[in-house]
């Protein structure tokens, strides 16, 4: 989304079972990949109809939660080629933790090909449709005195609507070059519905504090905090309050991208040479207020590797130009290393400078944009090593650290463009770092039972302009997943367990560690007939993943397959 620089709810749209394999790409992506790719990327490639199946599915469990689900694939020679098809529909509908809480979606997965000696055309769709009721929350209070409540509120939701395209054309030049053209569009519509509902209930209050907003006036632990819906926390009740009027906003993003690249396969060397052109929008709309902004880049890239010492010895390098519509070029690099150290261990590093853009609401928002702001630039080293003990046991162990200069933060001391007279915008200068440990590990324990894990020490700091460094928000400096799975011909089982140490919230509040366990099975029952279980917070463990939200608890979801 070019207006905030993120993905959105698209993750939450895919459906699990329509996915073929998910590859993380660690470290900086920048040459291949472009802007917000500092810590890495991660690809996901949705199934093909390389293997014919007809199926429905239904699941229910915890909260209301109520699936169903159709797949179709399959492929057909047509011609001298073949044509590929896969299409996955699924609806989903759910409850949440409080009162007129709910979650509703359905999407559509479409992905077709054909594919004849030399050359293939593809097209996919990604059509999602949801909507999401959720809580009012409100914060009273500061410090140790720091108070939240959820309240429900009946007439509260956001609506997405999520349509992504994409079109590929490859065809192979000769033996060793071969090329790719591709096209792709994206549109997210994104809106917020908000009815004055007037008194939405009370809470208590659990300390001594002050009322936040607008009075601060203060209050005592055992007090009733009356709840308006649009107005927050009140000490007392509002005689004859009116519901005012309903809040609705819209936001649209729109993107368009089209990219060529060349690419040449050999014994000794790969290489790859791309150019890419995209053009975005933005649009704003409602109780917000309204804009309408655009902007586009061009780039030009080129990666490749040399094999040396029959292979032992892998050298890769890349370089990249970005130039952007609104502020400007910016150049990247990357080179790296892999070497076999012996038949079983590999010793590799990677060195990339990376960049992030301001999104368009921190650039041209009437309120607090500024269209002089300037991308954040990186620097990440990492140096690993891969190591196979055995036929049964592999493991990584992965240093890095990153620095970014120039960040982007909310300066509340900045005069805004719109009002000089008030204060609180986007800025640039400040910093932030990060570094730390992964190691990660499987063991095939025997023909049934594996034994697989990782652990992460992260230290992440960051600091404003004329401030002191501090931990970042959100970040556990130490967390770690261990998994036992178990597979016999017609039955598998997993057993997660997923630590998650202490991390700042976003008032700066420490959220306590905690240890969560989830379980996973699948029964075929016959070639047609499966059954599938999942626990996730087996023990119930209290967590708290952001300040004031509820989790759900324990949580399970049963499912039947059949296919045809």
């Amino acid at each position: 989304k070019a207006s905030s620089g993120d993905i959105g709810h698209l993750l939450g749209q895919l459906d699990p079972e329509s996915i073929e394999n998910i590859e993380i790409l660690r470290g900086p992506q920048a040459t291949l990949y472009g802007a917000n790719s500092t810590a890495g990327v991660i690809v996901i490639n949705t199934k093909s109809g390389d293997r014919p199946e007809l199926g429905l599915g239904i699941e229910a469990g915890s909260l209301g939660w109520q699936t169903a689900k159709g797949t179709l694939r399959g492929n057909q020679a047509l011609g001298s080629g073949e044509w590929l098809y896969s299409l996955n529909l699924s609806q989903t509908d759910s409850d949440n933790s409080f009162d007129h809480e709910f979650f509703e979606d359905v999407t559509l997965q479409l992905k077709t090909s054909y594919e004849s000696e030399g050359w293939s055309l593809g097209y996919s769709r990604l059509d999602g449709d949801s909507a999401f009721g959720y809580a009012e929350l409100d914060t009273v209070g500061s410090g140790a005195a720091f108070q939240s409540f959820q309240t429900p509120d009946p007439h509260q939701q956001s609506k997405t609507v999520e349509v992504v395209d994409n079109l590929n054309f490859d065809f192979a030049l000769t033996d060793n070059w071969s090329s790719r053209f591709s096209w792709s569009q994206a549109k997210n519509t994104y809106s917020i519905e908000d009815a004055d509902d007037g008194l939405l209930g009370t809470q208590v209050a659990t300390a001594n504090g002050d009322s936040g907003w607008p009075d601060y006036i203060p209050f005592s632990a055992g007090d009733t905090l009356y709840i308006y819906d649009g107005l927050g926390v009140q000490l007392s009740e509002i005689v004859g309050y009116v519901p005012i009027a309903t809040t609705e906003a819209f936001y649209e993003d729109e993107s368009t991208q089209f990219d060529f690249r060349l690419m040449y396969q050999g014994d000794v060397v790969n290489l790859l040479l791309g150019v890419d052109d995209q053009e975005y929008s933005a649009r704003q709309w409602g109780s917000y207020g309204a804009s309408d902004d655009e902007d586009g880049q061009s780039a030009f890239y080129a990666n490749g590797d040399l094999k040396l010492f029959d292979s032992r010895l892998i050298l890769s390098a890349g370089v990249r130009n970005d130039d952007y519509d609104s502020w400007g070029e910016q150049t990247t690099q990357n080179i790296g290393f892999a070497y076999d150290l012996t038949e079983s261990s590999q010793l590799y590093g990677n060195y990339g400078d990376s960049f992030k853009p301001a999104t368009m609401t921190q650039l041209f928002s009437f309120t607090y944009g500024d269209p002089s702001l300037t991308p954040e630039t990186g620097e990440t080293y990492e140096i690993g090593l891969r190591q196979q003990l055995g036929e049964a046991t592999s493991m990584e162990f992965t240093l890095w650290n990153t620095h970014v200069d120039n960040v982007i933060y909310y300066d509340w001391t900045k005069p805004r463009l719109n009002d000089p007279s008030s204060t609180g915008a986007y800025n640039n200068g400040a910093e932030a770092e990060s570094s730390g440990v992964e190691v990660q590990f499987t063991h095939q324990l025997n023909s049934e039972y594996s034994l697989s894990g990782n652990y992460t020490y992260t230290d992440s700091e960051q600091r404003a302009v004329g401030s002191s460094w501090q931990d970042t928000v959100q970040i556990a400096r130490n967390k770690g997943n261990l998994r036992l799975d178990y597979s016999m011909e017609n039955l598998t089982l997993g057993l997660n367990t997923y630590y998650s140490g202490e991390r700042l919230a976003w008032n700066r509040l420490s959220m306590p560690s905690y240890v969560r366990v989830d379980l996973s099975g699948r029964y075929e029952y016959n070639p047609n007939l499966a059954f599938s279980l999942r626990v996730e917070n087996l023990f119930g463990e209290e967590i708290i993943e952001g300040i004031g939200y509820k989790e759900p608890g324990q949580y399970a979801i049963f499912g039947v397959d059949y296919r045809f």
